[in-house]
């Protein structure tokens, strides 16, 4: 097992999975690394996420880190295969399987979940909840509004009546927030479709094979932006009120 563990996103979603694991187990060290630069990538086909995200695993083993929590679920859905074919040596750890597994058996019969239209058009989640309960049928939705909203800081008002516009002839008993930029509508979806709203950021803490530490000193947390460290430090410090510090990685895409 690393000593680091990665973690990767597109940008301002997979902040809030490291913020989870952060709160949970402060004694590790975390690298992510936003790609802003291609944000979002649930506007990409397979073929241009695989080359970006190609690209930053091998940034990655440059710092000899290995396991790698993908806190992205566009990622999961359309190239995971490829990547754990690529990389062999890496372990990766998806956001897909671990977000369906935390839904009460029993409970829900018709769940809408919430996508980039990249994760939507693979199905990935529809199949994955139809496994666990045939039974539940699945609306996919893709919301492909939120991510330039949530990554552009826009105000509540606008992110409400964003959330309000695309929600507004759905009627479901539960909701699967499939991108992790979602949870920061979390309340805004809740008050639009008065359901239980389900995320990825405890599900991945649950999942993770934490290492066993007695260390008593905090691990060390290491952001990068591909576009602009210090703009994304300003999104962090409004959107999750953390003075986390990011540097700005220039690399050869």
């Amino acid at each position: 097992m690393s000593s680091k563990i990665g973690m990767i996103d597109s940008g301002m979603g997979g902040l809030l999975v490291l913020k989870a694991c952060v709160e949970a187990h402060p004694e590790c060290d975390f690298v992510f690394v936003g790609d802003q630069l291609h944000a979002p990538y649930g506007e990409h086909d397979a073929e241009k996420i695989f080359h970006y995200v190609t690209v930053i695993m091998e940034y990655f083993a440059s710092l000899h880190i290995y396991d790698i929590i993908i806190g992205c679920n566009t990622i999961c859905a359309n190239i995971l295969p490829q990547l754990r074919a690529r990389f062999s040596r890496f372990r990766f750890f998806e956001i897909i399987d671990p977000t369906v597994a935390q839904l009460p058996r029993g409970v829900h019969r018709h769940l809408a979940v919430l996508s980039t239209e990249a994760t939507a058009k693979t199905h990935a989640y529809k199949n994955a909840i139809q496994h666990f309960d045939p039974a539940i049928a699945v609306q996919e939705i893709a919301c492909p509004e939120f991510v330039p909203l949530i990554e552009g800081n826009a105000s509540a008002a606008r992110l409400t009546q964003a959330v309000k516009k695309r929600l507004k002839d759905v009627t479901c008993d539960g909701v699967v927030l499939a991108c992790t930029h979602y949870p920061y509508l979390r309340e805004a979806i809740a008050a639009c479709l008065h359901v239980p709203v389900y995320d990825s950021n405890q599900a991945i803490v649950n999942r993770y094979p934490w290492p066993v530490s007695h260390k008593q000193e905090k691990g060390s947390v290491t952001i990068y932006s591909t576009l602009d460290g210090e703009q994304m430090e300003k999104q962090i410090a409004s959107l999750l009120k953390q003075d986390w510090k990011v540097k700005t990685l220039i690399l050869d895409f």
